[in-house]
């Protein structure tokens, strides 16, 4: 199956097609609020506040996790899809964290902090970070991550969750068919085509 890419006219960014979309999980719905960069799946979870841990675990539930971002490209991708899908909350949940050892920050799925680091002012290793153990983006700061309690009072934000694509098997089931088809009856149809529910790029 060839798989083309169009520009998002908000971001300016290659996103993929119908095609490329197919590949994300089938229990990730296709709306505006899905964007794929990288051959990874973004899912920008705009419409609801939660917990660090919560988000995350919404994430899993649907076979992926808190959003990692490795790289300038990526933090700049994050940013310009904000702006294009109209975000106007306070900040946005990522997968970093230091929950397990203090001071020692991993993304969430376990991968350690690497050289690319877009701390604010203070953040990061503050006069609170004893309680400071989850990180969101903060939007109206340019984007600059800040640590804050986990889930705590006040502390709930939106989250992205971050999905690795599936393998282009044949027969796939398209975007169309995911608005009309149950999630149990999809992840059937996956396993059949695919003789898996875990091939993943």
């Amino acid at each position: 199956m060839r798989t083309s890419v169009v520009k998002d006219p908000g971001s300016g960014f290659l996103i993929g097609d119908a095609a490329s979309f197919s590949r994300c999980p089938v229990t990730v719905l296709r709306t505006q609020f899905l964007k794929v960069y990288r051959e990874k799946c973004f899912e920008f979870v705009i419409d609801h506040e939660t917990y660090w841990d919560n988000a995350d675990k919404d994430c899993r539930s649907r076979g992926g996790h808190l959003a990692t971002i490795g790289d300038k490209e990526t933090q700049v991708f994050i940013m310009e899809t904000l702006r294009s899908i109209g975000f106007n909350k306070h900040g946005i949940w990522i997968g970093l964290n230091d929950r397990e050892h203090e001071q020692h920050w991993v993304w969430a799925t376990g991968e350690n902090l690497g050289s690319y680091r877009n701390w604010g002012n203070q953040q990061g290793n503050g006069i609170t970070h004893l309680t400071d153990d989850c990180v969101h983006l903060r939007y109206i700061d340019g984007g600059q991550w800040h640590d804050s309690p986990c889930h705590l009072g006040t502390y709930h934000y939106t989250y992205i969750c971050q999905y690795r694509k599936y393998f282009d098997c044949f027969n796939f089931i398209t975007p169309l068919e995911v608005s009309r088809i149950k999630k149990s009856y999809m992840n059937e149809i996956v396993t059949r085509n695919c003789n898996t529910t875990i091939f993943n790029c």
